[in-house]
């Protein structure tokens, strides 16, 4: 080979694993303005918001402050905090009368799921050493006041777990997993869409705890396309509460 030609690939090569390890701060700043699931994840939540039949509500406490919005028939909820690094980031929250009724044992749930009257699935903060980087390439603040625009607030939560966003091509929808494979998913265009709004629970967890899937009152035993760590397509069973919400929900 050349030895100017092997010299310049060399040198390619060094800058490109430079870059790749030590990228430059315009380079990470621009990064995610080219990440369209998450630019088009938060646009479309945002845009859920304002055709939701209640629109999400404000919670302020001493030391914590979440936003929430509610399921039309009012038997799940999801919030999201409004203080960047509080302690928890995301909530799903369920009735448990349904899944008691069909037959789920509180003793055999691992600690936690059951709060009260309602089955609890959370997304951590992450600490300090797992910091994650805003949608302009800085490290996200931590404030004391409340962000006032829920769609604001959970794009910094999207910022700071990009990796539990995802996109299903089947349903044209995002969904953000909250822990275990217990999602809140919505449409990317719910013009297009009969499924807006959906709370999806992985039944696993539950069925060993003697849950009947099959008879969970306003729920649906079904099965979602994901794609797994090969990129192959697999069905995942699911419990499912949809949402039309441009109709009577």
């Amino acid at each position: 080979m050349n030895k100017r030609l092997f010299v310049s690939l060399a040198l390619v090569l060094a800058i490109a694993v430079v870059i790749a390890f030590y990228p430059p701060a315009f380079l990470v700043r621009a990064l995610p303005a080219t990440d369209l699931v998450s630019r088009f994840g938060k646009r479309s939540f945002a845009n859920m918001l304002t055709i939701l039949p209640e629109k999400a509500v404000l919670s302020e406490q001493a030391e914590w402050a979440e936003w929430t919005l509610t399921a039309p028939d009012a038997d799940a909820a999801f919030s999201w905090t409004a203080l960047p690094a509080s302690g928890c980031d995301a909530v799903l929250r369920v009735d448990a009368a349904p899944f008691l009724a069909a037959k789920l044992d509180p003793e055999r749930l691992p600690p936690g799921i059951l709060q009260g009257d309602k089955l609890v699935f959370a997304l951590m903060a992450k600490g300090a050493d797992g910091m994650a980087m805003d949608s302009d390439g800085g490290e996200i603040a931590t404030t004391a006041t409340p962000m006032p625009d829920p769609g604001a607030a959970f794009a910094r939560v999207l910022d700071t777990h990009r990796d539990l966003l995802a996109y299903h091509y089947q349903l044209g929808h995002y969904g953000i997993d909250v822990g275990g494979g217990n999602l809140l998913e919505w449409a990317g265009d719910p013009s297009e869409n009969s499924l807006d709004l959906v709370f999806a629970l992985d039944p696993g967890i539950l069925e060993q705890a003697g849950l009947d899937k099959n008879n969970v009152d306003g729920w649906i035993a079904g099965s979602v396309i994901v794609h797994d760590a090969l990129g192959r397509k697999v069905s995942v069973p699911k419990l499912l509460k949809p949402f039309d919400l441009l109709t009577k929900g």
